[in-house]
């Protein structure tokens, strides 16, 4: 369990920073990406 929440702490960790990326280049394509992002984590709980 520790391994799994130690991935998914680096996998939120990883797309934070892509968020932050995307995020300076489209509004857009940001809540996009964070919409699919808040399904995900949904789906993994």
């Amino acid at each position: 369990e520790l391994v799994i929440k130690t991935g998914q702490s680096l996998l939120i960790s990883c797309w934070r920073h892509y968020a932050k990326l995307l995020r300076l280049e489209d509004n857009t394509v940001y809540w996009n990406f964070m919409d699919m992002l808040g399904e995900y984590l949904g789906a993994m709980q």
